[in-house]
């Protein structure tokens, strides 16, 4: 697999391939759950719009696709809004350091959960709220793929 990144217009690839992907390394949080790269523990076991759908069974609520989730929390249901604010702030932090470390003015925020409009500018004020970049503009936002990003970097790792 081949993860890269951008600065000045440069690609950047780390060691073994791998420069920007911050999804699947493993951080403290309170869910050690498995993840489909082999390994527990990583953000997006709760982060990524799959791993979002085990977070209301953690609140004592029945399990919900996150489609669902994100739809009632629009609707300002209350049991929705509680799941959300929960994985607002478990992705926030962890977010933040990465971007303490690597110094990144934008994030893309891409899968299933990247086209929700509403939750990307609830997580971007968390972000900022906890990063050392202080900016007016918004450090997380949509990608142009939303959805389809984690297809189209699968597919640039098996044949790129």
């Amino acid at each position: 697999m081949s993860v890269c990144f951008e600065i000045g217009g440069s690609r950047v690839t780390g060691a073994g391939g791998f420069a920007g992907e911050w999804g699947h390394g493993p951080v403290v949080q309170v869910h050690c759950l498995p993840c489909g790269c082999d390994q527990s523990g990583g953000h997006d076991t709760i982060g990524a719009a799959r791993g979002s759908e085990r977070l209301p069974v953690g609140l004592g609520q029945d399990p919900a696709r996150s489609e669902a989730m994100t739809v009632a929390w629009r609707a300002g249901e209350a049991g929705a809004f509680a799941t959300v604010a929960w994985w607002r702030d478990l992705v926030s932090g962890p977010l933040a350091m990465v971007l303490k470390v690597v110094g990144a003015a934008v994030v893309p925020m891409g899968g299933g959960l990247g086209d929700v409009a509403g939750l990307i500018a609830a997580l971007d004020g968390a972000v900022r709220a906890r990063a050392v970049l202080r900016t007016a503009r918004p450090v997380v936002v949509c990608t142009e793929r939303s959805a389809d990003a984690g297809l189209v970097g699968a597919a640039e790792a098996a044949f790129g």
